[in-house]
Protein backbone atom coordinates (compact mmCIF):
# COMPACT_ATOMS: atom_id res chain seq x y z
CA UNK A 1 0.00 0.00 0.00
CA UNK A 2 2.68 2.31 1.02
CA UNK A 3 4.60 1.40 -1.84
CA UNK A 4 1.30 2.24 -4.44
CA UNK A 5 0.71 5.42 -2.29
CA UNK A 6 4.73 6.59 -3.01
CA UNK A 7 4.44 5.64 -7.04
CA UNK A 8 1.21 7.97 -7.55
CA UNK A 9 2.94 10.51 -5.21
CA UNK A 10 5.99 10.20 -7.97
CA UNK A 11 3.25 10.53 -10.68
CA UNK A 12 1.47 13.58 -9.52
CA UNK A 13 4.45 15.38 -9.02
CA UNK A 14 5.97 14.44 -11.92
CA UNK A 15 2.87 16.22 -14.20
CA UNK A 16 2.75 19.22 -11.51
CA UNK A 17 6.17 20.22 -12.27
CA UNK A 18 6.43 18.81 -16.10
CA UNK A 19 3.14 20.96 -17.10
CA UNK A 20 5.15 24.13 -17.65
CA UNK A 21 4.87 23.30 -21.33
CA UNK A 22 1.31 24.94 -21.71
CA UNK A 23 2.45 28.34 -20.00
CA UNK A 24 1.51 30.82 -22.61
CA UNK A 25 4.30 33.14 -21.32
CA UNK A 26 2.24 36.23 -22.83
CA UNK A 27 0.83 38.91 -20.94
CA UNK A 28 -2.90 38.16 -20.47
CA UNK A 29 -5.18 40.38 -18.34
CA UNK A 30 -4.80 40.37 -14.68
CA UNK A 31 -5.98 37.69 -12.49
CA UNK A 32 -8.99 38.63 -10.15
CA UNK A 33 -12.88 39.09 -9.26
CA UNK A 34 -12.76 36.39 -6.26
CA UNK A 35 -11.35 39.43 -3.78
CA UNK A 36 -14.60 41.22 -2.70
CA UNK A 37 -16.41 37.03 -2.31
CA UNK A 38 -16.57 35.70 1.10
CA UNK A 39 -14.93 33.68 2.86
CA UNK A 40 -16.49 30.49 3.22
CA UNK A 41 -16.16 27.07 4.43
CA UNK A 42 -14.49 24.09 1.63
CA UNK A 43 -17.88 22.28 1.32
CA UNK A 44 -19.30 25.79 0.43
CA UNK A 45 -16.57 26.73 -2.10
CA UNK A 46 -16.35 23.69 -4.19
CA UNK A 47 -20.33 23.75 -4.58
CA UNK A 48 -20.25 25.83 -7.75
CA UNK A 49 -17.42 23.65 -9.18
CA UNK A 50 -19.47 20.45 -8.98
CA UNK A 51 -20.55 20.47 -12.27
CA UNK A 52 -16.86 21.26 -13.64
CA UNK A 53 -15.51 18.87 -11.86
CA UNK A 54 -18.20 15.90 -10.48
CA UNK A 55 -15.87 14.16 -8.20
CA UNK A 56 -14.67 17.16 -6.21
CA UNK A 57 -17.55 17.24 -3.22
CA UNK A 58 -16.12 13.77 -2.29
CA UNK A 59 -12.23 14.48 -2.35
CA UNK A 60 -13.42 17.74 -0.64
CA UNK A 61 -14.42 15.71 2.21
CA UNK A 62 -11.19 13.34 2.02
CA UNK A 63 -8.94 16.71 2.51
CA UNK A 64 -11.33 18.30 5.23
CA UNK A 65 -10.96 14.71 7.27
CA UNK A 66 -7.71 14.67 7.01
CA UNK A 67 -7.06 18.20 8.19
CA UNK A 68 -8.60 18.38 11.36
CA UNK A 69 -5.22 19.61 13.17
CA UNK A 70 -3.52 21.74 10.89
CA UNK A 71 0.04 23.64 11.53
CA UNK A 72 1.24 26.93 10.46
CA UNK A 73 -1.78 28.45 12.16
CA UNK A 74 -4.22 27.56 9.55
CA UNK A 75 -7.69 26.81 9.96
CA UNK A 76 -9.21 22.91 8.75
CA UNK A 77 -10.38 24.86 6.02
CA UNK A 78 -7.73 26.26 4.86
CA UNK A 79 -5.25 23.64 5.08
CA UNK A 80 -7.56 21.24 3.25
CA UNK A 81 -7.98 23.91 0.83
CA UNK A 82 -4.54 23.30 -0.08
CA UNK A 83 -4.72 19.25 -0.11
CA UNK A 84 -7.44 19.34 -2.41
CA UNK A 85 -5.24 20.85 -4.93
CA UNK A 86 -2.54 18.58 -4.38
CA UNK A 87 -4.91 15.59 -5.03
CA UNK A 88 -5.90 14.31 -8.21
CA UNK A 89 -8.45 11.55 -9.29
CA UNK A 90 -9.49 10.72 -12.86
CA UNK A 91 -10.82 11.93 -15.53
CA UNK A 92 -7.40 13.94 -15.21
CA UNK A 93 -9.11 16.89 -17.01
CA UNK A 94 -11.69 17.08 -14.11
CA UNK A 95 -9.42 16.65 -11.23
CA UNK A 96 -8.94 20.35 -9.54
CA UNK A 97 -5.55 21.88 -10.05
CA UNK A 98 -5.15 20.49 -13.75
CA UNK A 99 -8.51 22.35 -14.60
CA UNK A 100 -7.58 25.50 -12.59
CA UNK A 101 -4.13 25.59 -13.93
CA UNK A 102 -5.97 25.30 -17.59
CA UNK A 103 -8.40 28.33 -16.62
CA UNK A 104 -5.63 30.64 -15.47
CA UNK A 105 -3.76 29.88 -18.71
CA UNK A 106 -6.38 30.42 -21.04
CA UNK A 107 -6.68 33.37 -23.11
CA UNK A 108 -10.57 33.21 -23.82
CA UNK A 109 -13.17 34.15 -21.50
CA UNK A 110 -10.90 33.60 -18.86
CA UNK A 111 -13.01 36.31 -16.86
CA UNK A 112 -16.04 34.25 -17.22
CA UNK A 113 -14.76 30.88 -16.58
CA UNK A 114 -13.21 31.99 -13.73
CA UNK A 115 -16.64 32.78 -11.58
CA UNK A 116 -17.40 29.65 -10.38
CA UNK A 117 -13.98 28.97 -8.80
CA UNK A 118 -14.12 32.25 -6.77
CA UNK A 119 -14.90 30.63 -3.96
CA UNK A 120 -12.51 28.56 -4.02
CA UNK A 121 -9.79 31.13 -4.63
CA UNK A 122 -10.87 33.48 -2.25
CA UNK A 123 -10.21 30.60 0.50
CA UNK A 124 -7.25 29.17 -0.95
CA UNK A 125 -5.28 32.60 -1.72
CA UNK A 126 -5.97 33.42 1.62
CA UNK A 127 -4.53 29.98 2.82
CA UNK A 128 -1.17 30.87 0.85
CA UNK A 129 -1.00 34.46 1.65
CA UNK A 130 -1.08 33.08 5.53
CA UNK A 131 1.94 30.97 4.81
CA UNK A 132 5.32 32.95 4.75
CA UNK A 133 7.00 33.67 1.22
CA UNK A 134 10.32 32.36 0.73
CA UNK A 135 13.06 33.03 -1.37
CA UNK A 136 15.87 30.84 -2.73
CA UNK A 137 16.51 28.58 -5.97
CA UNK A 138 14.25 25.95 -7.20
CA UNK A 139 13.68 23.66 -10.13
CA UNK A 140 11.05 22.47 -12.64
CA UNK A 141 11.09 20.85 -16.00
CA UNK A 142 10.01 18.95 -19.32
CA UNK A 143 10.94 16.37 -21.81
CA UNK A 144 11.33 18.61 -24.59
CA UNK A 145 13.70 21.27 -25.48
CA UNK A 146 11.40 24.63 -25.66
CA UNK A 147 14.13 26.98 -25.18
CA UNK A 148 13.31 28.88 -28.41
CA UNK A 149 10.22 30.22 -26.15
CA UNK A 150 12.21 31.98 -23.66
CA UNK A 151 14.60 34.71 -24.82
CA UNK A 152 17.20 36.28 -23.10
CA UNK A 153 15.94 39.52 -20.86
CA UNK A 154 12.57 38.98 -21.61
CA UNK A 155 9.93 39.31 -18.98
CA UNK A 156 7.33 36.39 -19.43
CA UNK A 157 4.65 34.63 -17.04
CA UNK A 158 3.56 31.62 -15.55
CA UNK A 159 0.08 32.11 -15.21
CA UNK A 160 -0.67 29.40 -13.25
CA UNK A 161 0.07 27.82 -9.77
CA UNK A 162 3.55 26.34 -10.46
CA UNK A 163 4.58 23.42 -8.95
CA UNK A 164 8.68 23.33 -7.89
CA UNK A 165 11.26 20.71 -6.51
CA UNK A 166 14.27 22.44 -4.56
CA UNK A 167 16.00 19.31 -5.32
CA UNK A 168 17.48 19.12 -8.85
CA UNK A 169 18.20 15.30 -8.24
CA UNK A 170 14.73 14.78 -8.23
CA UNK A 171 14.38 16.71 -11.75
CA UNK A 172 16.93 14.28 -13.15
CA UNK A 173 15.72 10.82 -11.63
CA UNK A 174 14.19 8.13 -14.32
CA UNK A 175 10.49 9.08 -13.11
CA UNK A 176 11.08 12.71 -14.07
CA UNK A 177 13.23 13.61 -16.53
CA UNK A 178 16.00 11.14 -16.55
CA UNK A 179 19.29 11.60 -17.77
CA UNK A 180 18.97 11.46 -21.90
CA UNK A 181 16.86 13.16 -24.63
CA UNK A 182 15.13 16.54 -25.20
CA UNK A 183 15.28 18.13 -21.75
CA UNK A 184 14.80 22.02 -20.70
CA UNK A 185 15.33 22.50 -16.71
CA UNK A 186 14.49 25.57 -15.08
CA UNK A 187 16.38 26.99 -12.54
CA UNK A 188 14.06 29.38 -10.55
CA UNK A 189 15.61 32.60 -8.66
CA UNK A 190 12.09 32.82 -6.45
CA UNK A 191 11.29 35.72 -3.74
CA UNK A 192 7.48 34.86 -2.72
CA UNK A 193 7.43 30.93 -2.93
CA UNK A 194 5.34 28.86 -0.56
CA UNK A 195 5.72 25.71 1.38
CA UNK A 196 3.10 23.46 1.33
CA UNK A 197 4.75 20.46 2.30
CA UNK A 198 2.51 20.29 5.49
CA UNK A 199 -0.93 20.60 3.85
CA UNK A 200 -0.04 18.24 0.72
CA UNK A 201 -1.61 15.37 -0.15
CA UNK A 202 1.53 13.86 -0.69
CA UNK A 203 3.84 15.88 2.14
CA UNK A 204 6.86 13.64 1.65
CA UNK A 205 7.68 15.48 -1.71
CA UNK A 206 10.31 18.24 -1.13
CA UNK A 207 7.56 20.70 -3.47
CA UNK A 208 7.33 24.55 -3.49
CA UNK A 209 4.28 26.08 -4.87
CA UNK A 210 4.88 29.61 -6.67
CA UNK A 211 1.67 31.94 -7.28
CA UNK A 212 -0.11 32.10 -10.11
CA UNK A 213 0.54 35.26 -12.65
CA UNK A 214 4.27 35.15 -11.29
CA UNK A 215 6.23 37.46 -13.61
CA UNK A 216 10.23 36.81 -14.23
CA UNK A 217 12.60 37.77 -16.49
CA UNK A 218 15.03 34.91 -18.58
CA UNK A 219 18.51 35.56 -17.25
CA UNK A 220 20.30 33.18 -18.99
CA UNK A 221 20.02 29.69 -21.49
CA UNK A 222 22.82 26.85 -21.40
CA UNK A 223 23.15 24.50 -23.85
CA UNK A 224 24.42 21.15 -22.67
CA UNK A 225 23.94 18.56 -25.48
CA UNK A 226 20.51 17.31 -25.01
CA UNK A 227 19.89 19.76 -22.25
CA UNK A 228 18.81 23.04 -22.21
CA UNK A 229 19.43 25.09 -18.64
CA UNK A 230 16.99 28.26 -18.42
CA UNK A 231 17.65 30.35 -15.58
CA UNK A 232 14.50 32.83 -14.95
CA UNK A 233 14.87 35.11 -11.47
CA UNK A 234 11.29 36.11 -10.23
CA UNK A 235 10.63 39.94 -10.97
CA UNK A 236 7.36 41.68 -8.77
CA UNK A 237 5.78 43.67 -11.97
CA UNK A 238 4.51 46.94 -10.79
CA UNK A 239 0.82 46.40 -10.57
CA UNK A 240 -0.10 43.13 -9.57
CA UNK A 241 -1.21 40.43 -11.75
CA UNK A 242 -2.83 38.08 -9.47
CA UNK A 243 -5.02 40.71 -7.11
CA UNK A 244 -4.83 40.19 -3.64
CA UNK A 245 -7.28 39.01 -1.26
CA UNK A 246 -8.01 41.05 1.84
CA UNK A 247 -6.45 38.76 4.14
CA UNK A 248 -9.02 37.53 7.32
CA UNK A 249 -7.51 35.71 10.29
CA UNK A 250 -10.59 33.69 11.39
CA UNK A 251 -11.29 33.74 14.70
CA UNK A 252 -9.30 31.42 16.93
CA UNK A 253 -10.26 29.99 20.49
CA UNK A 254 -8.50 30.94 23.44
CA UNK A 255 -7.71 33.78 25.35
CA UNK A 256 -7.12 37.00 23.79
CA UNK A 257 -5.01 40.36 25.60
CA UNK A 258 -7.45 42.16 28.06
CA UNK A 259 -6.47 45.74 29.15
CA UNK A 260 -3.30 46.03 30.88
CA UNK A 261 -4.10 45.71 34.82
CA UNK A 262 -3.77 49.20 36.56
CA UNK A 263 -0.52 49.50 38.45
CA UNK A 264 0.85 52.29 40.52
CA UNK A 265 4.20 51.56 38.97
CA UNK A 266 3.46 51.73 35.03
CA UNK A 267 3.93 55.17 34.01
CA UNK A 268 1.63 57.35 32.73
CA UNK A 269 3.61 58.37 29.81
CA UNK A 270 1.71 58.83 26.35
CA UNK A 271 4.21 56.04 25.04
CA UNK A 272 2.31 53.41 27.59
CA UNK A 273 -1.09 54.15 26.87
CA UNK A 274 -2.99 51.53 25.68
CA UNK A 275 -4.36 51.62 21.95
CA UNK A 276 -7.83 51.61 21.32
CA UNK A 277 -7.28 49.37 18.30
CA UNK A 278 -7.51 45.87 18.62
CA UNK A 279 -6.37 42.56 16.13
CA UNK A 280 -7.33 39.58 18.13
CA UNK A 281 -4.90 37.48 15.87
CA UNK A 282 -2.15 39.73 16.60
CA UNK A 283 -2.74 39.71 20.25
CA UNK A 284 -3.52 35.76 20.43
CA UNK A 285 0.28 36.03 17.97
CA UNK A 286 2.23 37.78 20.85
CA UNK A 287 0.53 35.75 23.94
CA UNK A 288 1.87 32.34 22.35
CA UNK A 289 5.52 34.22 22.33
CA UNK A 290 5.55 35.47 26.00
CA UNK A 291 9.16 34.81 27.52
CA UNK A 292 10.77 34.40 23.94
CA UNK A 293 13.52 36.93 23.17
CA UNK A 294 13.11 36.63 19.38
CA UNK A 295 9.53 37.61 18.50
CA UNK A 296 8.54 36.80 14.74
CA UNK A 297 5.79 38.73 12.93
CA UNK A 298 6.29 38.12 9.13
CA UNK A 299 3.69 38.09 7.07
CA UNK A 300 0.76 38.90 9.58
CA UNK A 301 -0.92 41.47 7.01
CA UNK A 302 0.14 44.05 9.89
CA UNK A 303 -0.96 47.66 9.79
CA UNK A 304 0.77 51.29 11.15
CA UNK A 305 -2.37 50.29 13.99
CA UNK A 306 -0.67 47.62 14.42
CA UNK A 307 2.21 48.67 14.73
CA UNK A 308 0.77 50.15 18.41
CA UNK A 309 -0.17 46.88 19.77
CA UNK A 310 3.46 45.66 19.33
CA UNK A 311 4.98 48.73 20.61
CA UNK A 312 2.47 48.44 23.64
CA UNK A 313 3.18 45.18 24.78
CA UNK A 314 6.29 44.45 23.29
CA UNK A 315 8.58 46.60 23.75
CA UNK A 316 7.27 48.09 26.80
CA UNK A 317 6.61 46.25 30.16
CA UNK A 318 2.99 45.79 30.17
CA UNK A 319 0.73 43.34 32.22
CA UNK A 320 -2.25 41.21 30.70
CA UNK A 321 -5.33 39.68 32.25
CA UNK A 322 -6.06 35.98 30.76
CA UNK A 323 -9.38 34.87 32.32
CA UNK A 324 -8.41 36.21 35.89
CA UNK A 325 -4.59 35.06 35.67
CA UNK A 326 -2.43 37.95 36.29
CA UNK A 327 1.15 37.51 34.71
CA UNK A 328 3.70 39.33 32.50
CA UNK A 329 4.22 38.89 28.86
CA UNK A 330 7.57 38.67 29.28
CA UNK A 331 9.76 37.49 32.93
CA UNK A 332 11.17 40.62 33.90
CA UNK A 333 11.84 41.75 37.52
CA UNK A 334 8.40 41.48 38.56
CA UNK A 335 6.59 44.78 39.41
CA UNK A 336 4.30 42.71 42.47
CA UNK A 337 7.47 41.38 43.88
CA UNK A 338 6.76 43.29 47.43
CA UNK A 339 9.65 46.08 46.01
CA UNK A 340 7.34 49.24 45.05
CA UNK A 341 9.14 51.32 43.42
CA UNK A 342 8.44 55.37 44.11
CA UNK A 343 6.16 57.34 41.53
CA UNK A 344 7.45 58.82 38.64
CA UNK A 345 10.27 56.02 38.49
CA UNK A 346 12.00 56.16 35.21
CA UNK A 347 9.74 54.46 32.18
CA UNK A 348 13.09 52.14 31.66
CA UNK A 349 12.31 50.15 34.35
CA UNK A 350 8.32 49.34 32.55
CA UNK A 351 10.35 48.12 29.61
CA UNK A 352 10.90 44.75 28.28
CA UNK A 353 13.76 42.63 29.62
CA UNK A 354 14.46 39.80 27.45
CA UNK A 355 13.01 40.93 23.61
CA UNK A 356 16.01 41.65 21.70
CA UNK A 357 15.19 40.52 18.28
CA UNK A 358 11.86 41.95 16.64
CA UNK A 359 10.65 40.28 12.99
CA UNK A 360 7.90 42.56 11.91
CA UNK A 361 9.22 41.93 7.78
CA UNK A 362 6.83 41.36 4.81
CA UNK A 363 3.51 43.61 6.13
CA UNK A 364 2.27 47.05 5.31
CA UNK A 365 3.22 48.92 8.52
CA UNK A 366 4.38 52.06 6.04
CA UNK A 367 5.78 55.69 7.74
CA UNK A 368 3.08 55.88 10.21
CA UNK A 369 3.99 52.27 11.86
CA UNK A 370 7.84 52.99 11.60
CA UNK A 371 7.24 55.87 13.58
CA UNK A 372 5.29 54.12 15.99
CA UNK A 373 8.55 51.85 16.46
CA UNK A 374 10.94 54.56 16.45
CA UNK A 375 8.84 56.77 19.83
CA UNK A 376 9.85 52.81 21.02
CA UNK A 377 13.64 52.65 19.96
CA UNK A 378 14.20 56.08 21.71
CA UNK A 379 13.70 54.61 24.92
CA UNK A 380 14.06 51.04 24.48
CA UNK A 381 17.55 49.47 26.04
CA UNK A 382 16.96 45.72 24.99
CA UNK A 383 16.43 45.20 21.29
CA UNK A 384 19.20 44.44 19.00
CA UNK A 385 17.49 43.44 16.11
CA UNK A 386 14.99 45.44 14.26
CA UNK A 387 14.11 43.33 10.51
CA UNK A 388 11.49 46.32 9.06
CA UNK A 389 12.28 44.31 5.28
CA UNK A 390 9.38 44.61 2.87
CA UNK A 391 7.08 47.04 4.71
CA UNK A 392 6.39 49.88 2.18
CA UNK A 393 8.47 52.39 4.29
CA UNK A 394 9.40 55.65 2.79
CA UNK A 395 11.39 58.82 3.49
CA UNK A 396 8.99 59.57 6.01
CA UNK A 397 9.17 56.16 8.14
CA UNK A 398 12.96 56.39 7.37
CA UNK A 399 13.41 59.83 8.95
CA UNK A 400 11.68 58.55 12.21
CA UNK A 401 13.65 55.69 12.60
CA UNK A 402 16.53 57.62 12.13
CA UNK A 403 15.68 60.26 14.70
CA UNK A 404 15.04 57.09 17.07
CA UNK A 405 18.69 55.95 15.99
CA UNK A 406 20.53 59.48 17.45
CA UNK A 407 19.15 58.48 21.23
CA UNK A 408 19.49 54.43 20.57
CA UNK A 409 22.49 53.12 22.13
CA UNK A 410 21.48 49.43 22.27
CA UNK A 411 20.29 48.48 18.55
CA UNK A 412 22.79 46.73 16.64
CA UNK A 413 21.26 45.39 13.13
CA UNK A 414 18.53 47.30 11.31
CA UNK A 415 17.25 45.99 8.11
CA UNK A 416 15.13 47.84 5.79
CA UNK A 417 15.70 45.98 2.64
CA UNK A 418 13.06 45.98 -0.08
CA UNK A 419 11.39 49.45 0.98
CA UNK A 420 11.21 53.05 -0.90
CA UNK A 421 13.11 55.42 1.46
CA UNK A 422 14.98 56.62 -1.77
CA UNK A 423 17.70 59.37 -0.99
CA UNK A 424 16.09 61.59 0.95
CA UNK A 425 15.46 58.55 3.37
CA UNK A 426 19.28 57.46 2.96
CA UNK A 427 20.16 61.69 3.87
CA UNK A 428 18.16 60.39 7.35
CA UNK A 429 19.83 57.50 8.26
CA UNK A 430 23.01 58.95 6.91
CA UNK A 431 22.74 61.93 9.81
CA UNK A 432 21.35 59.28 12.37
CA UNK A 433 25.44 57.50 11.75
CA UNK A 434 27.37 60.78 12.20
CA UNK A 435 25.76 60.50 16.24
CA UNK A 436 24.76 56.43 16.60
CA UNK A 437 27.62 54.51 18.14
CA UNK A 438 26.06 50.95 18.11
CA UNK A 439 24.52 49.92 15.26
CA UNK A 440 27.08 47.60 13.19
CA UNK A 441 24.71 46.01 10.47
CA UNK A 442 22.75 48.80 7.83
CA UNK A 443 20.69 46.59 5.54
CA UNK A 444 19.15 48.86 2.61
CA UNK A 445 19.05 46.60 -0.50
CA UNK A 446 16.66 47.69 -2.98
CA UNK A 447 15.22 51.34 -1.92
CA UNK A 448 15.97 53.14 -4.81
CA UNK A 449 18.70 55.38 -3.01
CA UNK A 450 20.46 56.34 -6.09
CA UNK A 451 24.09 58.19 -6.32
CA UNK A 452 22.72 60.81 -4.26
CA UNK A 453 21.59 58.38 -1.77
CA UNK A 454 25.02 56.81 -2.10
CA UNK A 455 26.69 60.23 -1.45
CA UNK A 456 24.77 60.82 1.88
CA UNK A 457 25.66 57.10 3.03
CA UNK A 458 29.27 57.79 2.03
CA UNK A 459 29.77 61.03 3.76
CA UNK A 460 28.56 59.37 6.82
CA UNK A 461 30.87 56.68 6.25
CA UNK A 462 33.52 59.18 6.71
CA UNK A 463 32.91 59.93 10.65
CA UNK A 464 30.96 56.96 11.61
CA UNK A 465 33.65 54.59 13.88
CA UNK A 466 30.84 51.57 14.84
CA UNK A 467 29.09 50.48 11.49
CA UNK A 468 30.90 47.27 10.27
CA UNK A 469 28.07 46.04 7.56
CA UNK A 470 26.66 47.94 4.81
CA UNK A 471 23.91 46.04 2.14
CA UNK A 472 23.45 48.75 -1.37
CA UNK A 473 22.16 45.65 -3.28
CA UNK A 474 20.04 47.26 -5.79
CA UNK A 475 19.77 50.35 -5.61
CA UNK A 476 20.49 51.83 -9.20
CA UNK A 477 23.99 52.86 -7.80
CA UNK A 478 26.23 54.09 -10.93
CA UNK A 479 30.08 55.27 -11.32
CA UNK A 480 28.97 58.54 -9.31
CA UNK A 481 27.75 56.75 -6.50
CA UNK A 482 30.54 54.43 -6.43
CA UNK A 483 33.41 57.45 -6.56
CA UNK A 484 31.47 58.77 -3.21
CA UNK A 485 31.55 55.06 -1.82
CA UNK A 486 35.33 55.18 -2.75
CA UNK A 487 36.40 58.07 -1.13
CA UNK A 488 34.53 56.61 2.11
CA UNK A 489 36.77 54.16 2.02
CA UNK A 490 39.87 55.58 1.86
CA UNK A 491 39.33 57.37 5.04
CA UNK A 492 37.12 54.66 7.04
CA UNK A 493 38.56 52.31 9.25
CA UNK A 494 35.58 49.84 10.93
CA UNK A 495 33.43 49.14 7.80
CA UNK A 496 34.54 45.12 6.69
CA UNK A 497 31.68 44.39 4.25
CA UNK A 498 30.11 46.27 1.51
CA UNK A 499 27.60 44.86 -0.78
CA UNK A 500 26.91 46.79 -4.24
CA UNK A 501 25.72 43.64 -6.63
CA UNK A 502 23.13 44.65 -8.60
CA UNK A 503 23.95 48.31 -9.49
CA UNK A 504 24.97 50.00 -12.18
CA UNK A 505 28.52 50.30 -11.85
CA UNK A 506 30.76 50.39 -14.70
CA UNK A 507 34.60 50.82 -15.11
CA UNK A 508 34.89 54.21 -14.27
CA UNK A 509 33.33 53.37 -11.23
CA UNK A 510 35.30 50.46 -10.64
CA UNK A 511 38.38 52.30 -11.32
CA UNK A 512 37.46 54.49 -7.98
CA UNK A 513 36.94 51.19 -6.18
CA UNK A 514 40.17 49.61 -6.84
CA UNK A 515 42.09 53.08 -6.16
CA UNK A 516 40.19 52.89 -2.49
CA UNK A 517 41.54 49.50 -1.74
CA UNK A 518 45.15 50.57 -2.31
CA UNK A 519 44.61 52.46 0.73
CA UNK A 520 42.00 51.19 2.64
CA UNK A 521 43.24 48.81 5.42
CA UNK A 522 39.95 46.88 6.81
CA UNK A 523 37.41 46.09 4.48
CA UNK A 524 37.44 41.95 3.78
CA UNK A 525 33.94 41.40 1.59
CA UNK A 526 33.26 43.52 -1.15
CA UNK A 527 30.42 42.30 -3.30
CA UNK A 528 30.31 44.19 -7.15
CA UNK A 529 28.46 41.33 -8.70
CA UNK A 530 25.79 41.57 -11.65
CA UNK A 531 26.76 45.44 -12.66
CA UNK A 532 28.13 46.82 -15.90
CA UNK A 533 31.88 46.45 -15.07
CA UNK A 534 33.62 45.26 -18.20
CA UNK A 535 37.44 44.25 -18.71
CA UNK A 536 38.69 47.38 -17.83
CA UNK A 537 37.03 48.28 -14.81
CA UNK A 538 37.86 44.45 -13.97
CA UNK A 539 42.19 45.09 -14.48
CA UNK A 540 41.75 48.16 -12.22
CA UNK A 541 40.43 46.19 -9.09
CA UNK A 542 43.04 43.39 -10.45
CA UNK A 543 45.83 46.07 -9.90
CA UNK A 544 44.80 46.73 -6.50
CA UNK A 545 44.52 43.33 -5.56
CA UNK A 546 48.38 43.20 -5.86
CA UNK A 547 48.57 46.25 -3.28
CA UNK A 548 45.77 45.61 -0.84
CA UNK A 549 46.68 42.77 2.18
CA UNK A 550 43.18 42.97 3.48
CA UNK A 551 40.35 42.12 1.38
CA UNK A 552 39.42 38.18 1.24
CA UNK A 553 36.19 37.94 -0.10
CA UNK A 554 35.40 39.42 -3.78
CA UNK A 555 32.38 38.87 -5.64
CA UNK A 556 33.17 40.02 -9.51
CA UNK A 557 35.10 38.54 -12.83
CA UNK A 558 38.36 38.56 -14.78
CA UNK A 559 40.60 38.72 -11.95
CA UNK A 560 42.52 35.22 -12.60
CA UNK A 561 45.80 37.51 -13.64
CA UNK A 562 45.94 39.40 -10.26
CA UNK A 563 45.40 36.11 -8.43
CA UNK A 564 49.13 35.19 -9.05
CA UNK A 565 50.27 38.11 -6.82
CA UNK A 566 47.91 38.37 -4.46
CA UNK A 567 48.52 36.79 -1.12
CA UNK A 568 45.19 36.56 1.19
CA UNK A 569 41.88 36.42 -1.13
CA UNK A 570 40.04 33.01 -0.39
CA UNK A 571 36.99 33.22 -2.24
CA UNK A 572 35.97 34.62 -5.52
CA UNK A 573 32.91 34.17 -7.42
CA UNK A 574 33.05 35.06 -11.73
CA UNK A 575 29.00 35.63 -11.36
CA UNK A 576 26.93 37.93 -13.87
CA UNK A 577 29.44 40.59 -15.27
Amino acid sequence: MATSQGSEAIAQHSLRITDVVNEPLAFLTPIGGYENMPLVSLEEAVKPLVPLLPAVQSHAYVAKQRCEHPTDDLTSDESASIMLYTMSWVPEDKCLYVALNKTLRSSENRDQNLKPWYLYLRLFLNALYRLPPLRGIAYRGVKLNIKERYHKDKLIVWWAFSSTTITLDVLQSEQFLGLTGERTIFNIEYESARDIRNHSFFPCEDELLLMAATQFKVISKLNQGNLCIIHLRETPPPFPLLHPVPLIVPPVHGPVLQEPIASANVSTSPKLSKPEHRNRDLEENISKQKGKSCVDLCSKNLTAQDMEIVVYYLMFNNQFDFTGMKWLIFKTTSLFSGTHKQNGANEKENQNKTLTTLNPEVNKIGDEGARHLADALTHNTTLTTLNLEVNKIGDEGARHLADALTHNTTLTTLNLSSNKIGHEGARHLADALRHNASLTTLNLEMNQIGDEGARHLADALTHNTTLTTLYLRGNQIGDEGARHLADALTHNTTLTTLDLSRNKIGDEGARHLADALRHNTTLTTLDLSWNEIGDEGARHLADALTHNATLTTLDLSHLADALTHNTTLTTLCLSGN
